[in-house]
């Protein structure tokens, strides 16, 4: 497999163009990682072509010959998330998202999967996230803050997902605050308000709703539910009298945006455990919104990046 020519849909600028640069630098060099596939490692040469608009897996010879085995556009990875499919460490994976795959990887330290994860939050940003991370620069300098974030920061990126999601319910700053623990305390009307709003979600999911089920990238409707005691995550097909599966709300490690098998990315959510996820379409972007914000609150873990 040879490795295309790439064609850019923007120009990088200023600060973000720095940081790109940067993280091409690092990952074009190629690293050995294991690479998941059907929840089985295989070492694996990971690198991005000297553009870092491309990453691809494969292997290299004595002689530093490299084949590839795949490939895919950074530009079309939807989100960069802690944890892989297959890995026992969470602490050690993590997952490029595609619309049509996942790319599961994972390193021999935490740093290393911390450095390597937020390079390609770096090189998969997209135009609204470059134009954000530029403005911020921008402040900063004006204010006299001056400098840049590392080729591995990108948390304006990995932030940014997540705000517009808790900015679009109700409630949504008592929930930003509820799931930051650096955030400042409420006070007793915010708590009371906050706590309103949370039953109403948890009432809501309760008597669940209407989704697509992604199953092998193939949707089927399902109607999906919460327990009574909150424990576990249902779903069946025409009533709840007949569950079809299940996911405990404990083994819940992560929420993101999108899901595999969906093209509607505004639409769709996925709830990911340590060996599985349960991708879900919604009817609507508020249907979205507010189901992932419930599920936030629910297992206290805000949307991964």
């Amino acid at each position: 497999m040879c490795e295309q020519n790439e064609k850019k849909e923007y120009t990088l600028t200023g600060v973000a163009k720095q940081e790109h640069e940067a993280a091409g630098k690092l990952l074009s060099s190629g690293v050995f990682l294991n690479k998941y596939k059907n929840k089985k490692p295989k070492k694996r040469l990971i690198w991005v072509s000297p553009e870092g608009g491309l990453v691809y897996w494969g292997e290299q010879d004595k002689l530093g010959n490299r084949s590839t085995k795949g490939q895919i556009a950074l530009k079309e990875v939807t989100s960069v998330v802690i944890g892989c499919l297959g890995s026992k460490s969470v602490n050690l994976s993590f997952t490029l998202v595609h619309p049509d795959r996942t790319l599961d990887l994972e390193c021999e330290s935490e740093s290393s999967r911390n450095q390597y994860m937020n390079a390609f939050k770096v090189l998969s940003r997209k135009p609204e996230a470059i134009a954000a991370v530029n403005a911020a620069a921008a402040q900063a300098a004006s204010s006299g803050g001056g400098g840049s974030a590392a080729a591995g920061g990108g948390a304006s990126s990995a932030g940014a997902a997540a705000a517009t999601v808790l900015n679009s319910v109700v409630g949504a700053k008592q929930v930003a605050a509820a799931l930051s623990p650096s955030a400042k305390p409420m006070t007793d009307a915010e708590k009371k308000k906050f706590e309103e709003d949370k039953k109403k979600k948890f009432d809501k999911i309760k008597s669940g709703g209407q989704f697509y089920k992604y199953k092998n990238r193939e949707p089927q409707k399902r109607i999906v539910w919460v327990s009574e005691k909150m424990d576990k995550v249902l779903w069946g097909e025409d009533n709840k009298n007949k569950i079809n599966g299940d996911m405990p709300v404990a083994e819940i490690i992560g929420i993101r945006l999108g899901c595999q098998g969906s093209a509607q990315m505004d639409l769709s959510f996925t709830l990911m455990a340590k060996d599985r996820t349960l991708d879900l379409e919604c009817s609507s972007k508020p249907m979205r919104d507010f189901w992932v914000n419930a599920f936030c609150l629910l297992t206290n873990k805000p949307i991964s990046g």
